[in-house]
């Protein structure tokens, strides 16, 4: 589902301005999911609460504070007081899981500056699929149940549809879970991977026919050769540049970004 499509429909419930925040804190929590950066998927979902906290204050009729006056404990006690005319999920279940979220992204270090925890995959886990659930309730809200057609509910079957990191480390074996990958786009993405570590290039000729078991040696060796001049080489083995992180980035975004 794209971007500006979700907008389009929660706009027509919710206001455009907090919409496209949650929307945007929805997607960088997915990105930094896809990647593994579970210190961003955690923050950002914290980031994703306040704004669908904002939308649904604001929908009630709440007059929504400035940030540094806006409390996401009063907000979520205000909306489960709200009059009963009001949906179920705005009043208390959406609240009630935007709780579960932010009390994960806060305390647990994602939020604030620790020393006692590091945002984890554990956390990460649990996190992403709650916001998922939240963006759908929403869609759904949007939409109306009983009159919800079907690309609705294929939208929601996307929005929460199980969500796995973009790389799977297995013993020494790392795959880049996504399909259709040329040899040189796989490199890109392991050595971003990897990075700032380095891989020896046996290793990462390995590497590359792990994830694509079609590509030939010369294919790979010809990969390799268009990309030395995003990496460095030393004794230890290849490390990519500034510029080869650049274009790895481009890369996940050109999978990714917009979609979800």
């Amino acid at each position: 589902m794209k971007f500006e499509g979700l907008i389009l429909i929660l706009i027509h419930t919710f206001n455009k301005k907090y919409v496209e925040s949650l929307l945007s804190h929805f997607r960088e929590a997915v990105d930094g999911f896809n990647l593994e950066n579970w210190d961003t998927a955690l923050s950002s979902s914290g980031k994703f609460v306040e704004a669908t906290l904002k939308a649904l204050y604001h929908y009630t009729d709440f007059e929504v504070p400035p940030d540094h006056k806006f409390k996401v404990g009063h907000v979520i006690q205000t909306l489960e007081r709200t009059d009963s005319s009001y949906d179920r999920s705005i009043r208390i279940t959406i609240p009630r899981a935007c709780r579960f979220v932010y009390d994960v992204a806060s305390n647990r270090g994602a939020r604030h500056d620790s020393v006692d925890f590091v945002p984890n995959r554990m956390d990460a886990n649990v996190v992403v699929p709650v916001i998922s659930w939240i963006l759908a309730e929403m869609v759904r809200l949007s939409k109306g149940e009983s009159s919800i057609e079907k690309s609705g509910r294929l939208i929601i079957d996307r929005i929460t549809e199980t969500k796995h990191p973009i790389f799977e480390s297995i013993d020494e074996r790392t795959y880049v879970n996504y399909s259709g990958l040329k040899p040189k786009e796989i490199a890109i993405l392991l050595l971003y991977e990897k990075h700032p570590g380095r891989i020896r290039r046996h290793d990462l000729v390995s590497q590359i026919k792990v994830n694509n078991r079609d590509a030939s040696l010369s294919g790979i060796n010809t990969a390799l050769t268009r990309i030395k001049d995003k990496v460095d080489v030393n004794d230890d083995g290849w490390m990519l540049r500034r510029i080869g992180i650049d274009e790895a980035e481009k890369l996940v975004n050109s999978l990714y970004n917009g979609v979800f």
